[in-house]
């Protein structure tokens, strides 16, 4: 989609058929209608006594506004300031085609610019699927690169923000970014008193915007244009100012399993302290305590319906906060997973999805590869699904107890056993139990299903070092899948749901393992016949199979507000305060749980979270009492069970 013009003056999208800017002056352009701008509104903003500052761009093009604002933050920002940059673009470019354009801009000056947000980028081109993508480029600088039509996007955002820069194509070449309800739509994001600035300055455009109550004002533009265009959000309601959230003091977290190690693991690497109470003793204690390994599972879909875009979220992060914090979080034990499609209906089903989602890709490149690739007719390989294992030792120390009562007193959460003995307290409590949430009366209208599965593990170590299972260097999967793990050297094979005894989920497990393997059946027999152990554990998931992730409702004030709640889907959902919820992760854990904590933390700290309005909704744990409200049901039977 890039071009470079012969005569060396502009850089062409051929899509648009319209210049990015001038070769000779965009970053200079850059710096006049929309950084020096910016940068005042900030230092405004900081003088009133604010810290951290959100910044939405409508139109990423070659990244000349985010490399400009980024060098002006590392240069003039305070150490205690926090920004959080989000740009919306719906086709972005490929990398070399970005360093192409930028080495035609200014040579390796400009190099160093582009490369502090572009080696971010991953190699793999994940960075133009569909979704919110967080880079931290410093250690107070946030980008979330948005790929997404501004229209959708504008109706998914869910963040507000101080400074707007509105820098798509021209109007003819663009139309669609420039509409009054794109505008009208933008408006529910914004604080009383942002900035929009734009490059263009029309009286079609300043009429509109002054229709949705901006302040519009025509300042010198950069040449040739005589002018740019500066709004400030002047609504005639009055709109309820940034108000951060205290500070997390510590943690509580009941539940030591996958998900609630996950959140302590993530809470540490934030410098947040805190206490597991869960009364099964976790690693540190028994080496048993867990499978081990977990399956970062993706889902698939032609819709690419909320599953599939909260898993592809899931994993991506999951591979960027790996880069971001070395060792911290989970650890990959076996990376790349090949889908086996021995069965017709399975590739009928997986070629019918992904048709679907190559017919509908916005880059000037393809992306897809990087989570599916089509090896041939009866193997799709998966590149950056993994197998993931639990660290050695918890984040936090573990209270072993069970925990019969929660109490809020004084701003603090304190947990009581069954005698009425204090177990801890916390200022921040997080429910990863699915049975504590739901017995301790924390789960409403949302009642949890329970699946038990089984796994078999076979010790390989005293097989032949010439026998084919050596060879098995990635997660082979169909219905069930097998991986192999070193250290002890054992074969993996699940999971079986349900509730089979010894003798038939031994069957069933090595009767998968013979399909997945396709071996002579002398080869297999050695496997059937070495060593094994199954192992049993039980998941729990909502209905619609989705995760419940977010603040925990407040029964008693939905109660007092139930009919006004009814009537009005406006106003918010009642929450308890600093208390929230990471659990019904299903089959997904090792993709969810890690994430899920990521979430929650940025809603403790009120950081925007890189996830979608839709998708928030999507794993709010109130969102069986949002449902009950909307079907016009009574508060009583809203308590959910398992």
């Amino acid at each position: 989609m890039l071009l470079i013009d012969n005569d060396g003056v502009s850089l062409r999208n051929t899509r648009y058929g319209d210049v990015y800017r001038s070769v000779s002056g965009c970053l200079q352009e850059s710096e006049w209608v929309f950084v020096e701008p910016a940068w005042q509104m900030i230092e405004r903003l900081a003088s009133h006594g604010r810290t951290q500052f959100h910044v939405l761009e409508l139109g990423f093009g070659l990244g000349f506004n985010l490399s400009v604002f980024l060098d002006r933050w590392l240069k003039r920002a305070k150490p205690s300031w926090r920004c959080y940059v989000q740009s919306i673009e719906l086709h972005p470019l490929g990398l070399d085609e970005y360093r192409r354009a930028w080495a035609a801009v200014a040579g390796p000056p400009a190099t160093e610019l582009v490369e502090r947000w572009l080696h971010c980028f991953d190699a793999d081109g994940a960075y133009a699927l569909p979704g919110i993508h967080r880079y931290a480029l410093h250690s107070n600088f946030w980008f979330d690169f948005f790929v997404a039509d501004v229209s959708m996007a504008l109706k998914r955002l869910h963040t507000s923000f101080d400074i707007v820069f509105l820098d798509g194509f021209s109007e003819a070449a663009n139309p669609s970014m420039w509409r009054s309800e794109v505008f009208r739509d933008l408006r529910r994001h914004l604080y009383e008193g942002a900035l929009l600035l734009s490059y263009a300055s029309a009286k079609s455009l300043r009429d509109r915007l002054s229709a949705l109550e901006f302040d519009v004002s025509r300042e010198p533009g950069f040449p040739p244009k005589r002018f740019r265009l500066e709004a400030r959000y002047r609504p005639y309601r009055r709109i309820k100012p940034f108000c951060p959230k205290p500070a997390v003091e510590d943690l509580m977290i009941i539940g030591a399993g996958l998900a609630g190690q996950c959140m302590a693991l993530a809470a540490r690497a934030r410098g947040i302290q805190g206490v597991l109470i869960d009364a099964k003793l976790q690693q540190d204690c028994d080496s048993q305590a867990h499978l081990p390994a977990f399956l970062e599972h993706l889902h698939c879909s032609p819709d690419d319906n909320e599953m599939a875009r909260l898993s592809r979220a899931a994993l991506l992060s999951s591979y960027r906060l790996g880069s971001a914090q070395g060792s911290e979080g989970l650890s990959p034990l076996v990376s790349c997973r090949l889908q086996l499609l021995y069965r017709s209906e399975a590739r009928a089903e997986w070629a019918k999805r992904l048709n679907a989602l190559l017919a509908h890709s916005e880059a000037s490149f393809n992306p897809w590869p990087a989570l599916f690739q089509v090896l041939d007719e009866y193997r799709l390989c998966l590149p950056r699904s993994r197998a993931m294992a639990l660290p050695n030792q918890l984040a936090f120390p573990q209270r072993q107890a069970f925990v019969a009562r929660l109490d809020l007193h004084d701003g603090r959460w304190q947990a009581f056993d069954e005698s009425g003995q204090l177990i801890a307290s916390a200022a921040t409590m997080v429910l990863t139990s699915p049975q504590a949430l739901v017995k301790l009366g924390f789960n409403h209208a949302m009642p949890l299903q329970r699946k038990p599965g089984v796994s078999l593990l076979i010790d390989i170590s005293s097989v032949d070092p010439l026998h084919p299972v050596w060879q098995i260097k990635s997660i082979l999967a169909d219905q069930q899948h097998v991986l192999r793990l070193a250290a002890p050297d054992r074969l993996l094979v699940g999971s079986l749901y349900g509730e089979p005894n010894d003798i038939e989920a031994r069957s069933s497990l090595l009767d998968a393992l013979q399909a997945l393997l396709a071996m002579d059946a002398s080869l297999f027999d050695v496997l059937s016949n070495a060593p094994s152990v199954l192992w049993r554990g039980v998941r729990f998931n909502a209905p619609d199979h989705l995760p419940m992730i977010g603040a925990i409702a407040d029964r008693h004030q939905v109660g007092e507000q139930w009919e006004r709640l009814r009537k009005n889907a406006r106003l918010p959902m009642p929450r308890l305060e600093q208390a929230y919820t990471l659990t019904a992760l299903g089959a997904r854990g090792a993709l969810w749980a890690p994430f899920g904590a990521e979430i929650l933390l940025d809603m403790m700290q009120s950081i925007p979270c890189p996830l979608e309005a839709d998708l928030l909704a999507a794993i709010d744990p109130a969102r069986g009492l949002i449902r009950a409200m909307r079907r016009g049901e009574p508060l009583s039977g809203t308590i959910g069970h398992l």
